[in-house]
């Protein structure tokens, strides 16, 4: 699976790699999860990227009937990915992950990430045993599934009469996209609840947030099997949206 840079100038990805970001990992029992900061170079990741928002039924399922699907060249799917970066890592530390299936051995790399629940344990890595793990050709193991991510919710104006909103930490929005190949595996779940922990943990998030179609009674499944509740509060102000929070219980923060 190829991760060329020969499309990319080296001074092009490094303009658009926040100053505030450290490379590392997060590991679950079948994925990998890599901040798209390191992914940035990675043509694979990129290419999986363009192709999910080219699929009429991925784009109507996470975004609605009105959104479409989308056709990005190798240039316009890394001004996307780029775009995502500086709007959330560069400013919040923290944003999408790619989420790529990874068989390698997970014992004893980097540090468990709280505690370990029944559907398995977090693994963070980072530092020099992430770039030992990149030298051993790590990203040419993966192959990506879609992506996962938490960011600083993006909502509308407030109008006379609406309540004061808390903190950004109790607005923390989750979205994830997975390619239609690997639906009804609980590939989302898994990478979301790593995420989720990860944000928590070492971000200091409060509370979640999330968005389905109501339509999409899947995407309001997965997110109740995560344990979100769904909530009268329309955030974003979409009549066709159903909202739900998840509050960050105290063993997860």
């Amino acid at each position: 699976m190829s991760t060329s840079t020969e499309d990319l100038q080296p001074s092009q990805i490094e303009h658009h790699l926040p100053s505030n970001y450290t490379p590392f990992i997060l590991l679950t029992p079948r994925l990998l999860l890599a901040p798209t900061p390191s992914l940035l170079s990675n043509l694979a990741y990129r290419t999986l990227y363009a192709s999910l928002h080219a699929i009429p039924e991925f784009c109507e399922m996470g975004f609605g009937p009105d959104w479409g699907p989308k056709v990005w060249d190798e240039q316009e799917a890394y001004e996307m990915v780029a775009k995502e970066v500086e709007r959330n890592w560069a400013v919040r530390r923290l944003g999408d992950f790619g989420m790529g299936l990874w068989s390698g051995e997970r014992e004893g790399k980097g540090r468990v990430l709280g505690g370990v629940e029944e559907w398995g344990e977090i693994r963070l890595v980072q530092g020099e045993e992430l770039e030992r793990s990149v030298k051993d050709g790590l990203w040419e193991q993966v192959e990506w599934a879609g992506y996962a991510g938490v960011r600083e919710a993006r909502l509308p104006p407030l109008e006379e009469g609406d309540d004061p909103r808390p903190s950004w930490l109790e607005l923390v929005e989750l979205r994830y996209g997975l390619s239609p190949a690997h639906w009804g595996k609980g590939l989302a779940p898994e990478s979301a609840r790593a995420v989720l922990r990860w944000a928590a943990a070492e971000r200091g998030v409060k509370r979640f947030i999330a968005e389905t179609e109501k339509l999409n009674v899947r995407s309001g499944a997965v997110l109740q099997r995560m344990g979100f509740e769904a909530t009268e509060t329309n955030f974003w102000k979409e009549e066709s949206e159903r909202c739900w929070v998840k509050p960050v219980a105290t063993k997860e923060a």
